[in-house]
């Protein structure tokens, strides 16, 4: 019995895992995209349609550390954003 519920729980996993990543794939803010991703310094090559990024093992390291510093600046920003916000209503 416990084989039949751990397939069951695997094949939801699977079918979860997909509709999500079908629905979010290309939803990622403008300025977190294409060749001068990066919300604050526009540096990071993230590849485009016309020019995607090629995976290797020479590359797979750097485009994460891109991809990483792509989202910290985005949050990064909001982080500032907000701070700044509490800072001029005498809260910070």
């Amino acid at each position: 019995m416990n084989t039949f519920t751990d397939d069951a729980s695997e094949q939801m996993a699977i079918t979860v895992d997909a509709d999500v990543l079908d629905g979010v794939f290309d939803q990622g803010a403008a300025a977190n995209k294409g060749a001068t991703a990066g919300v604050v310094s526009g540096k990071y090559n993230l590849g485009t349609d016309a020019s995607p990024v090629t995976l290797s093992a020479t590359t797979v390291v750097p485009l994460l550390t891109a991809l990483a510093s792509t989202l910290d600046s985005r949050v990064s920003l909001r982080a500032t954003v907000v701070w700044s916000s509490l800072r001029s209503h005498g809260t910070g």
